[in-house]
């Protein structure tokens, strides 16, 4: 009776020690994974299915003393033109002016669109109307533009993280 109790708890220890093992699952495919940032905002480009152009069969009949034979002729329509859709991303500006009101800021870009040859924008960034030059993909390249600007005379110019157009 003494060895039957530590017997007893060895049976019921020793099987809660052995490593378990797992049972055989069955191979799944690897999930699709998407390397893509789906939380951004901004706008949803749509994009026309491509028309397949129309062709247009006319047939002539050509009576001939000897034979008379049919001839087809294929006419193909081209595709009506798609027009260009412009991307926006994101990249950088730089920043010329800030203004509180509209109207202050698209008349000062008005009078400085002719000394840029890149597109000169205004955008609204609570609680100023903001002057923006250029569309950069790279900091290297605004920072480039914004020493010529300087040069220009718009000393308090900077670069700005900011949506472009490509």
């Amino acid at each position: 009776m003494k060895y039957l109790i530590p017997i007893l708890a060895l049976l019921i220890v020793l099987p809660s020690c052995v490593k378990a093992t797992k049972p055989a699952m069955e191979e799944e495919e690897p999930a699709f994974v998407v390397e893509e940032d789906t939380t951004a905002t901004g706008t949803v480009e749509v994009f026309q299915e491509t028309e397949i152009p129309e062709t247009t069969i006319e047939e002539t009949t050509v009576t001939t003393p000897e034979t008379t034979t049919a001839e087809t002729t294929a006419v193909i329509t081209p595709p009506p033109e798609v027009p260009t859709v412009e991307t926006k991303k994101m990249g950088y500006r730089v920043q010329i002016g800030a203004f509180s009101s509209r109207e202050s800021a698209e008349e000062f870009a008005d009078r400085v669109r002719s000394r840029f040859t890149v597109g000169v924008y205004v955008q609204y960034v609570a609680p100023y109307y903001k002057v923006r030059v250029g569309d950069f993909l790279t900091k290297a390249e605004a920072d480039n533009f914004k020493m010529r600007v300087w040069e220009m005379g718009f000393t308090d110019a900077f670069v700005v993280e900011s949506e472009i157009t490509q």
